[in-house]
């Protein structure tokens, strides 16, 4: 018994590309909420903070400078955090939707470990 893996491609069956049309649909429109959601709170969260440093009396607590510092930098982490997750995830899917292509694979089971929590193996 040979215990090497296969992998090949095979083309999309029409049941399959109408699924993962909907889930990248679903998806993208999920990420534009996310994406809206970080933006706005990008703008939010400094200004809470320039309230809160002039609650505790400091001088000079809505700098302008320092606010826009702080905006620009979590727009640049809040962006790159979902331009991150756009790649490992949505996009590999809007690939597989382009190429209209499916991978498979055969792998060996070395072990069956039962699971008591919900009854399976």
């Amino acid at each position: 018994m040979s215990l090497e893996l296969q992998r090949y491609t095979e083309p999309l069956d029409n049941s399959e590309l109408s699924f993962l049309l909907r889930k990248e649909q679903k998806d993208r429109k999920q990420y534009y909420r996310v994406f809206d959601l970080l933006m706005v709170l990008s703008f939010i969260i400094p200004f809470a903070g320039a309230w809160y440093k002039a609650y505790d009396g400091a001088p000079n607590a809505f700098s302008a400078f320092r606010y826009f510092l702080s905006v620009g930098g979590l727009l640049f982490v809040f962006s790159l955090s979902i331009y991150v997750t756009y790649r490992i995830n949505l996009y590999k899917v809007q690939l597989d939707i382009r190429d209209r292509i499916k991978t498979i694979e055969t792998n060996h089971i070395t072990r069956k470990v039962s699971i008591a929590a919900n009854n399976t193996c």
